[in-house]
């Protein structure tokens, strides 16, 4: 859900205060932009440059309450499951009696939902073998941008059970005016998915 504001917002101060101290009015802009994340201590090597897009954090009050509202996701997300059959779609693969199933697990992390996937491939009552799995990032908070770094996505595969392990850090961006986006929040994640071919196939 997108952040709302129920007062009046203030006139905009466009100017950087020259003690390096900004008030919760002053508008980010690509002047005193490194200036203001060194005041929020946010790394500069955070800030991703696109003045061709407009954002409507556009405050350092903004985008401290932006900031507020990740943190409070901010933890260490871990999943261990089984997917239901429900959540498998099938289709032939080849002519030899071989088939293929479209393997898919969701992670909610905070606001944000990871999705992992990867095709397992059977024959018969076992699984014969399995793609690399990947993962993508979805979210309806449209204040915040979403990333995934540091992946490892692995899938493994016996005649009975394929396995998605899939790890890495999901990274919150929100956008500043028309300066770019600011990484503000990284958290860890892992995931274990089980596809047993006794339940499957």
């Amino acid at each position: 859900m997108a952040l709302v504001h129920t007062t009046i917002a203030p006139i905009p101060v466009f100017a950087a205060e020259s003690n390096k101290q900004f008030s919760e009015e002053t508008v980010i802009t690509t002047e005193n932009v490194y200036d203001v994340l060194s005041y929020l201590d946010i790394d500069e090597n955070n800030l991703e440059v696109n003045q061709e897009a407009s954002y409507a954090t556009v405050t350092v009050g903004e985008l401290k309450e932006a900031i507020d509202s990740a943190k409070k996701y901010q933890k260490e997300v871990e999943k261990d499951s089984t997917i239901n059959i429900e959540d498998i779609s099938s289709s032939p693969q080849s002519t030899r009696a071989t088939y293929s199933k479209t393997l898919s697990s969701d992670l909610v992390v905070g606001s944000a939902t990871i999705t992992f996937n990867a095709v397992g491939y059977y024959s018969g009552k076992h699984w014969t073998n399995a793609s690399a799995s990947n993962a993508s990032v979805d979210s309806d908070f449209v204040i915040y941008t979403y990333k995934l770094s540091g992946q490892s996505n692995k899938t493994t595969c016996t005649s009975s059970c394929i396995t998605l392990k899939c790890s890495g850090n999901l990274d919150t961006y929100v956008g500043v005016g028309n300066v770019g986006i600011v990484k503000i929040t990284s958290q860890t994640y892992s995931s274990k998915t089980n596809f047993y071919a006794s339940s499957y196939l």
